[in-house]
């Protein structure tokens, strides 16, 4: 029976098979038996290309589309940890985890660059969120870094004054400039005749060296 067997496995040693991405032939050891638990077919595609998919599938469309190259079925987690490279896995663990705690109520991440960890905070402990692993301080009603000496409402108001000065400055400037300068007849930049003859030269550009009558 013993030996009955080992010929079996030397004769499925032989046995070649070409793959479907690369076209190699290789033996049937070097294809797993099925890619994913509802698979219903032989893999087409070695363990080689298999990895490689996963890896390029996992850029491209995310941590919840990977699929069978040969039939379309979706990879579970388990499959995924078989047939991935470890970095492969490791990013895809990553990201899965990401996405199963960013579900839980109150939950939120750490916005410092780096840190990657997270923590739930009540509602009832105000806006202020602390870090307990890095101990950075942001605003989850804004979403970014502690407003220091503000509350909410008062870095609301401030965002607000800034916001319209700045769209008053910017319509005061266009103003000054219909009124003291004229559109270069070449490339359209603002010239501004600051003394000497009437003819001008736009320097605005290097391409752009017209002469106009201003």
């Amino acid at each position: 029976m013993q030996k009955a067997y080992e010929e079996w496995n030397r004769a499925l040693v032989n046995v070649k098979q070409t793959c479907a991405v690369c076209t190699d032939d290789r033996g049937r050891s070097a294809f797993p038996s099925r890619i994913t638990v509802k698979c219903k077919h032989k893999s087409n595609t070695c363990r080689a290309c298999l990895s490689q998919w996963l890896s390029s599938e996992l850029e491209l469309k995310g941590w919840d589309r990977l699929t069978c190259p040969d039939c379309g079925e979706s990879l579970d987690y388990n499959s995924v940890k078989k047939h991935a490279f470890q970095e492969t896995f490791q990013r895809y663990d990553q990201l899965s985890t990401r996405a199963a705690l960013s579900t839980i109520p109150n939950f939120h991440w750490c916005l410092k660059p780096g840190c990657g960890s997270g923590q739930i905070h009540e509602d009832s402990e105000g806006p202020l969120f602390l870090c307990t692993t890095c101990q950075s301080r942001f605003c989850i009603v804004h979403n970014e870094p502690w407003h220091d000496g503000e509350t909410c409402a008062q870095y609301d108001k401030r965002r607000r004054y800034q916001a319209n000065n700045s769209m008053r400055d910017e319509k005061a400037s266009e103003k000054w400039k219909k009124s003291n300068s004229r559109l270069c007849p070449m490339c359209c930049a603002p010239i501004q005749k600051n003394g000497g003859c009437s003819a001008m030269h736009c320097g605005f550009a290097a391409r752009c060296r017209v002469k106009s009558v201003y």
